[in-house]
């Protein structure tokens, strides 16, 4: 269930539900497709009818079944910090990255279809995907900057 106060998780898992689970998993082997869009969340991937990490990061279970499709991947994070992990995880696998030119209020792919419709989103989802580290690296920091206590800890 979605949490709809102030509290600290946005999500309630089931603490023994599947750590391999992926939220949409019909969208890897959909037929016709020649990538898979990984987001974070069930709504993101509702809205643009691709697969959801159901967190920020994904284990090794989910990305070997990610990959068993044959496709290219492309990592599209939500704008703010807590991206940043599954953006790690696609640098390391050298998946694609994706970091479209939405307006700056946008944060996510739900609020991109919302505003711009499920085509145009798709459409700047791939002009916005690259494999290369260092343009991910520079947009990280643009879109998705850490924390002040972040940065701290990693001094």
């Amino acid at each position: 269930a979605r949490r709809f106060d102030n509290g600290p998780s946005r999500y309630i898992n089931n603490e023994k539900a599947n750590p391999a689970m992926l939220f949409n998993p019909d969208a890897i082997y959909a037929i016709g497709r020649k990538y898979i869009i990984v987001v974070e969340g069930p709504f993101d991937s509702l809205a643009l009818d691709c697969v959801g990490a159901l967190g920020s990061t994904l284990n090794m279970e989910q990305v070997n079944w990610l990959e068993s499709s044959g496709k290219e991947i492309i990592v599209l994070p939500d704008m703010h910090h807590t991206g940043r992990p599954l953006v790690e995880v696609a640098k390391l696998r050298n998946w694609y990255v994706s970091f479209p030119k939405w307006d700056k209020h946008i944060k996510d792919s739900s609020e991109a279809v919302l505003a711009y419709g499920r085509l145009a989103t798709l459409q700047m989802v791939l002009d916005g995907m690259t494999k290369n580290h260092l343009k991910i690296d520079i947009e990280m920091e643009r879109y998705m900057p850490m924390k002040k206590n972040e940065k701290k800890e990693e001094e």
